[in-house]
């Protein structure tokens, strides 16, 4: 905000340089001391020298006047100085010295700027004469290319002309000799400067300083942030002015669905531990059937680096429903039915690190170790085998997130890409090697600005053939796949696509809403040469969501089905109708 303020300004005072100047050559010639006769005519004894001959010169004219003229020839810039001599005899002369010309140009205090702009300064300004206009020019043209570069407190601190038409000036590029913070009760100091591009010693640019405002914001430690400029003894003290929020927090949210019920969220956490600006968190979330705990540390950036670290300890478990074919439909329908229940528990410790890019993107590399295991709870269906698993593992990945969705959570416009390579080793302990890709992409492409959004989504993953369960890719649920259950698919393998087109209702259900119409598609498979797209599912929807203050509240109907392309007779088989509901969201 502020550089444009400051080109903003440049540009009106640009525009009004000549009208200033004409006022002030006003203001000159009415200071100008008058003789007592003041009212009487006068005649120029000849014409200027260099001037061209016109009828004006003939006539006699008032001290105003000749006065008024003096100025105008003064202000062509071709002269030193420019006088009116006045005789007792009524007549005049208008005197003009000539002007030295610029034979050179020495610019002192110069690191930034680069000799194709000091090679333009001497071949447009070297042979004109010397003035006031001259030399105001001069600096002018020096300090627009600061201005251009961001360099806003670059300065000519002075200029002196020798008298064989030397020209020296001396720059003030606007060094920063000290940086200060004010307000930081609780926040180190290094905390803050360390996310500010601009050192003491530096010279300060505005663009520099903007990104250093949003790295500050982005901390979310400050209600606040601002900064000044002070100018003491010819050196520039910088002050960054912060107003800070409470660090200790609380958190709880409240999540139920169809699927798992009412779900329970706590969050503790001292998002300054210590005044560091590192984040020290304990939580909670889960019902009946999922329970996860985790502390974790984590910090936005490593000392002066770009770079951020987390580390955190857990342990969890879930439930998993099995599903398998139901046998003996009609031949154009098709259901699944809960085969038997599992718990998967999952314990141990992670480590990441990582950068920002542009405050939208990450990228991680992530170490993790865990044990895991899987136990059946339920056998339901006595044709299908109990699971059971055990193993430690440990395992090492690279992940990349951008995202610049413009909102949350039912954006209009932006992406959202997540990539993930993981390898568990043997060699680093793990009892299970294998390698896992998976990518995700979202975006929303706004049809009708503010009305009618369009959001294409794409999943492809892959495992190897000894990927365990615990790692396996799952599809269903409202969010996955509609027109299937939580996890009624899952394997080594996934492709999965979707389409949705959301209209934002003109009127409000209390909340703002939003209408959905949802196609997917997509399968798992146990290993990659079971992959055929003649086995993918199809799915079909409508879904509500309001905007509440505790999170999302989406509700929808959804059917899956597939094609039989050998059975002409009966093409299509429907799998039952789904209803669906979340409202909420995890913290």
């Amino acid at each position: 905000i502020v550089d444009s303020l400051i080109a903003i300004g440049y540009a009106s005072a640009k525009e009004k340089v000549n009208i200033l100047r004409k006022e002030l050559n006003a203001m000159a010639v009415r200071r100008m001391p008058r003789p007592e006769e003041a009212q009487t005519l006068y005649h120029l004894r000849s014409v200027p020298d260099g001037i061209a001959h016109s009828t004006w010169y003939d006539r006699a004219h008032d001290i105003d006047v000749l006065y008024s003229k003096a100025v105008q020839i003064a202000n062509e810039g071709k002269h030193a100085r420019v006088e009116v001599l006045l005789h007792s005899d009524a007549t005049a002369e208008i005197v003009m010295s000539p002007s030295t010309r610029v034979t050179s140009i020495n610019v002192v205090g110069n690191t930034l700027l680069s000799n194709a702009v000091l090679a333009g300064l001497e071949s447009r300004w070297i042979g004109t004469p010397i003035n006031e206009w001259t030399q105001r020019g001069i600096s002018e043209y020096l300090l627009e290319d600061y201005r251009k570069q961001g360099f806003s407190l670059a300065q000519v601190d002075s200029l002196y002309i020798l008298p064989d038409g030397a020209i020296h000036m001396w720059v003030d590029e606007g060094v920063v000799e000290r940086i200060s913070v004010r307000g930081n009760t609780r926040t180190n100091h290094v905390v803050i400067l360390r996310e500010i591009p601009v050192r003491a010693g530096s010279v300060f640019r505005m663009a520099d300083m903007k990104r250093g405002m949003e790295n500050l914001f982005a901390l979310d430690l400050f209600h606040s942030v601002a900064y000044d400029i002070l100018r003491n003894d010819d050196q520039i003290h910088l002050v960054i002015r912060v107003v800070e929020r409470p660090s200790k927090i609380l958190q709880t949210g409240l999540l139920v669905d169809n699927e798992r019920n009412a779900q329970l969220g706590l969050l503790l956490r001292d998002a300054n531990f210590l005044g560091s600006g590192t984040e020290i968190a304990a939580s909670f979330f889960g019902g009946h059937n999922i329970r996860e705990y985790a502390v974790q540390f984590s910090s936005n950036r490593l000392f002066y680096t770009p770079f951020n670290t987390r580390i955190r300890a857990f342990y969890g478990f879930r439930d998993y429903n099995g599903y398998a074919d139901v046998p003996d439909l009609p031949k154009h329908r098709f259901a699944r039915d809960i085969a038997l229940v599992y718990r998967s528990i999952d314990y141990g410790a992670a480590a990441s690190f990582g950068i920002y890019v542009q405050r939208f993107g990450h990228l991680q590399a992530k170490l993790r170790y865990a044990q895991q295991s899987i136990r059946t709870d339920q056998l339901r269906n006595p044709d299908v085998d109990p699971i059971t698993e055990e193993h430690r593992l440990v395992e090492w990945g690279l992940s990349s997130t951008v995202d610049t969705q413009d909102k949350y959570p039912y954006p209009n416009k932006g992406i959202l890409f997540e990539g993930e390579y993981t390898s568990a080793l043997r060699a680093l302990g793990s009892e299970i090697a294998f390698t896992r890709l998976t990518l995700g992409y979202d975006f929303y492409v706004p049809v009708i600005p503010d009305h009618l959004v369009l959001h294409p989504r794409i999943r492809f993953g892959y495992g190897d053939k000894t990927m365990p369960r615990t790692e396996e890719f799952r599809i269903g649920g409202l969010y996955s796949f509609i027109g299937m259950r939580e996890n009624e698919y899952n394997g080594r393998q996934i492709i999965l696509g979707g389409m949705e087109l959301r209209y934002a209702l003109p009127v409000r259900i209390l909340f703002d809403a939003y209408l959905s119409m949802r196609y997917d598609l997509g399968r798992t498979w146990a290993n990659p040469e079971l992959v055929k797209l003649e086995d993918l599912r199809h799915g079909v929807g409508l879904q509500l969501g309001l905007d509440t203050p505790i999170g999302p509240a989406d509700f929808a109907v959804g059917r899956s089905f597939y094609f039989l392309r050998a059975n002409p007779v009966t093409p299509v088989k429907w799998g039952p109708v789904h209803l669906y509901f979340t409202i909420g969201a995890r913290l």
